[in-house]
């Protein structure tokens, strides 16, 4: 329902699914929306901090990149969607009208 909407209401979709990996979510999000470099890759890892900030989301687990998985040495970061990011969604979803397709 989200696919092609602003990145962040996309990410709440993704999490509503279930705790993820950042690094997951990414993969998923750089293949919907173009976003296949590291700076992309960086971008998205940002909105998902952004709305970790806001509340939306709750850290589960952490770990360290050994293995690449991402980038060797950062941080990865399991996340949960928030009763309040559940709520968010939910009011998003609500309100958001139908994309208009162009001729």
């Amino acid at each position: 329902m989200m696919e092609g909407r602003p990145i962040k209401f996309r990410l709440l979709e993704l999490f509503s699914e279930g705790e993820a990996w950042n690094y997951e979510i990414i993969s998923v999000m750089q293949k919907e929306y173009d976003m296949t470099n590291k700076y992309g890759a960086d971008s998205l890892n940002f909105d998902i901090i952004e709305i970790c900030t806001a509340g939306f989301l709750i850290r589960t687990d952490t770990m360290i990149d050994e293995e690449g998985i991402y980038r060797e040495g950062s941080l990865l970061i399991k996340y949960k969607i928030t009763v309040l990011g559940m709520n968010q969604l939910e009011t998003i979803k609500k309100n958001i009208r139908d994309k208009k397709v162009k001729a």
